[in-house]
């Protein structure tokens, strides 16, 4: 076989392997030649049905066209505009002057103490540098081990493809007092809690329907944390589905209201309206009522083991209830339900 390979060296199997990635090569670049083309014809204005470049136009004429599309698209890309924070109704969230030790602000890599906090001389120097934007002052930040800033110039470079960067609009992070933070360290706490919690109990488990004790949130923050809108949460309130608690001027929802709004918003994305949810309250309140009734006795014992026996026989027949109108529920709605 040797001896024929070199008899025969344009027979050999890498001189075969090579035309054909030839001209596979050949017939790719032809094809993506001939779609690029019809994108900067449209781009460049012209008709999309007229060929920029006929089978038999000189060869040389191709750089003169491709110079021509890509002129064309730049000069549309230079139309746009830049859009900054002030034009989306932001102006930064002043992070670094309004927390102490920059506790607020993006600092990872950067060196730390045992608590977490950034070194402030540090920082310093990684704000001189993004001021600059010079290399040599990237160079000269301290970092808290081996790893290194990711992209650290990026927002400096251009690019040769589509639009510039800076003409893609992004909105500054919200303040670390705003209702969306607080919401989304509620969510997070939330989820803290419940990370052992499978979701197949999510309907039925006792530790998901236990509202988080000690919160309280404004108006605006209960909406931000929920998602319902707050004259829908002052509409449920004139309801008596929640109440808002404390003095005026202070007052506030807890952890059972934020409960209740977190539920209560899935029956209003079907156009259910509060009104319509009151008779789950008179139903409730009818209910507790009676509950009330059967641990009386205990209650009246007056020590503590009573107490306990109590709360233990309310928690049994809370989730015994709630399984028993599940329960008659789908047997109402059995002739809709039967194939789920």
């Amino acid at each position: 076989m040797a001896a024929r390979t070199e008899d025969c060296p344009n027979q050999s199997r890498r001189s075969f392997l090579g035309r054909v990635s030839s001209i596979l090569f050949g017939l790719s670049s032809f094809i993506t030649a001939g779609a690029f083309v019809r994108v900067g014809q449209v781009i460049a204005g012209q008709p999309a049905d007229k060929p920029r470049i006929s089978p038999g136009e000189p060869r040389d004429e191709r750089p003169k066209r491709a110079y021509e599309l890509r002129h064309a698209a730049a000069e549309n890309d230079k139309t746009l505009p830049v859009v900054t924070p002030c034009q989306l109704g932001k102006t930064g969230n002043a992070a670094e002057a309004s927390l102490p030790d920059f506790i607020g602000s993006y600092s990872k890599g950067l060196p730390c103490d045992e608590l977490g906090q950034v070194n402030k001389l540090a920082y310093r120097v990684y704000l001189s540098a993004l001021a600059s934007g010079k290399p040599e002052d990237f160079e000269k930040i301290p970092m808290g081990g081996h790893s290194l800033l990711s992209n650290p110039r990026a927002a400096y470079s251009y690019n040769l493809d589509a639009m510039d960067s800076a003409q893609v609009p992004i909105a500054s992070h919200p303040e670390f007092t705003s209702a969306e933070i607080a919401a989304e360290a509620v969510e997070l706490y939330w989820m803290t809690l419940l990370r052992d919690q499978p979701f197949s109990t999510y309907d039925s488990s006792e530790e998901i329907a236990d509202a988080p004790t000690g919160l309280q949130m404004s108006l605006e923050e209960m909406s931000a944390a929920t998602g319902v809108e707050r004259d829908r949460i002052k509409e449920l309130e004139g309801f008596g589905i929640v109440c808002s608690h404390g003095p005026e001027g202070g007052r506030y929802y807890d952890g059972d209201d934020y409960v209740t709004l977190s539920i209560v918003k899935d029956f209003l994305r079907f156009g259910i309206e509060p009104r319509h949810l009151t008779m789950y309250k008179h139903f409730a309140e009818r209910e507790s009522s009676f509950f009330e009734a059967l641990v009386a006795p205990t209650l009246r014992q007056k020590n503590p083991d009573a107490r306990r026996a109590a709360t233990q026989t309310l928690g049994e027949l809370t989730t015994t209830s709630r399984k028993f109108k599940q329960a008659l529920l789908r047997n109402a709605l059995r002739e809709h339900l039967s194939g789920v």
